[in-house]
C-alpha cells in the first residue's frame, strides 16, 4: 500500500530465476486509489469498478536483463500515466548506479505538504473546539459531562487506571482532575497546531 510520495514498502518474497532470460515476464496486480472527495463520488467509482470488473488490475511487463545469480530485490516503479516499469536489483533507487528509470526516493511538492498540514490543522482545531465544548459544558451541566467521560475512560487501559484514585463520577476530585484534562488537551492541540504553522511550506 503506498501514499502518495510514501515511496510503497517491502513485501517478501517474489523469486525470479537465478539466470535472466529472453521474455521473462512478470504479471503485476495493481489497485487503484479510487476517485473522487466525497464517500458517495469514491462509492460509485468503486460500484463502476465492479460492474466491469476492473476493481484492480493486472499488467504483464518484460523484466530487464539481471546480473547472475540474481540477487536483492524486485522493484515495481509506478511511472505517470499507469505506466509500470520492473527492475531487479541489489541496489535501491538513491544509489547512483541504481538501474531503475526512478532515481532517488520521492520528494512530497509543497501543494501536497501544505494540504497534509492542513488535513492536521483542521483535525486539531476540531479537537480543541470540541474540549472547549465540553469544559463550557462541565460548567453548565457537570453531571451528564463527568459521567460521559467517566464511562469512556473506564473503557482506555491507561485511562481506567488513572481514575481509580476517585471514588465514582461523582467524586468532586474527579471534577477537578476533568477541567485540568480538558485545559492541558486544549493547550496541547494550541502548541501543535503553532509547530504545523509554523512548519507549512
Amino acid at each position: 500500500s503506498m501514499a502518495p510520495y510514501g515511496a510503497g514498502g517491502i513485501r517478501c518474497c517474489y523469486e525470479v530465476p537465478k539466470q535472466w532470460h529472453e521474455g521473462l515476464m512478470v504479471e503485476v496486480e495493481t489497485y487503484y486509489p479510487l476517485v473522487g472527495d466525497t464517500i458517495e463520488e469514491r462509492s460509485e467509482d468503486l460500484g463502476q469498478r465492479e460492474a466491469t470488473g476492473t476493481v484492480t488490475e493486472k499488467v504483464k511487463l518484460p523484466v530487464p536483463e539481471y546480473q547472475a545469480p540474481a540477487a536483492g530485490t524486485l522493484w515495481v516503479q509506478f511511472m505517470p500515466d499507469r505506466n509500470i516499469k520492473v527492475v531487479v536489483s541489489d541496489l535501491s533507487p538513491d544509489h547512483e548506479d541504481f538501474p531503475g528509470d526512478v532515481k532517488g526516493w520521492p520528494v512530497p511538492s509543497d501543494e501536497y505538504r501544505r494540504q497534509k498540514i492542513d488535513q492536521k490543522i483542521n483535525f486539531l482545531e476540531n479537537s480543541k473546539k470540541n474540549q472547549q465544548e465540553d469544559l463550557n459544558e462541565l460548567k453548565r451541566n457537570p453531571d451528564t459531562v463527568l459521567k460521559s467521560y467517566w464511562n469512556i475512560f473506564s473503557d482506555i487501559k491507561h485511562m481506567s487506571k488513572e481514575i481509580n484514585i476517585f471514588s465514582d463520577y461523582q467524586d468532586p476530585r474527579f471534577n477537578d482532575f476533568m477541567k485540568s484534562y480538558l485545559k492541558a488537551g486544549i493547550a496541547g492541540d494550541d502548541r501543535k497546531i503553532d509547530i504545523y504553522k509554523r512548519s507549512r511550506p
